[in-house]
């Protein structure tokens, strides 16, 4: 079914189109949960290693888009922002070549900038939260709260949090993200066939 389709259909009924579009899918979808929640639940068993390959892996992605930005503004040479491109991809190169050199300083490095930006960020909606009072602004309040707390502890905590809390946080989100593809597999299998 082409979008211009799904456009004029009401909301219920596109969404019903698509779940029962990939409805035969369900098993990959399941067998892709449960690898995600085993992936997930092994980073997050082993923290450091995991903190590690996600440092490491990061900066090799930054190192190959700095030098695919730098290489790409030698295309544009007559381009007025010519040097600034450079510049950005010869940065991204460098900061790639510092994390791959030292994964566990780069942890730490990464770390710190989470447990800054979560403060700093809390601060923010806490503030936010008591000068507006809008519609849920005890919400706002106490996720501001939470983030102030959990920068504070990650902060008090370093520098063994640099090297455990970057794996720890992605294998916790890989884990959720393979708990959402689980259940969704499994609601696609008790959909009926009929109901398009």
């Amino acid at each position: 079914m082409n979008t211009t389709v799904l456009r004029e259909m009401p909301l219920r009924t596109a969404i019903r189109h698509e779940l029962q579009a990939i409805r035969g899918k369900w098993a990959w979808l399941v067998a892709l949960g449960v690898a995600l929640i085993v992936l997930g639940t092994t980073l997050i068993g082993f923290p450091v290693i995991s903190t590690l390959a996600t440092v490491t892996m990061l900066g090799a992605l930054i190192l190959v888009a700095g030098a695919a930005e730098a290489v790409g503004a030698f295309w544009c040479r007559e381009w007025s922002g010519f040097f600034l491109a450079v510049l950005s991809g010869t940065l991204g190169v460098v900061i790639g070549l510092m994390l791959l050199a030292n994964p566990i300083r780069g942890g730490i490095t990464l770390t710190i900038l989470l447990a800054s930006f979560l403060f700093v960020g809390g601060i923010f909606r806490v503030v936010a939260a008591l000068a507006h009072r809008v519609e849920g602004w005890g919400w706002l309040l106490a996720s501001g709260v939470i983030d102030i707390a959990l920068g504070v502890l990650i902060w008090r905590e370093l520098p063994a949090s640099g090297l455990t809390i970057i794996g720890l946080l992605v294998g916790i989100s890989i884990l959720f993200r393979g708990v959402w593809w689980l259940m969704l597999g499994f609601a696609l299998r008790r959909i009926p066939r009929a109901a398009a």
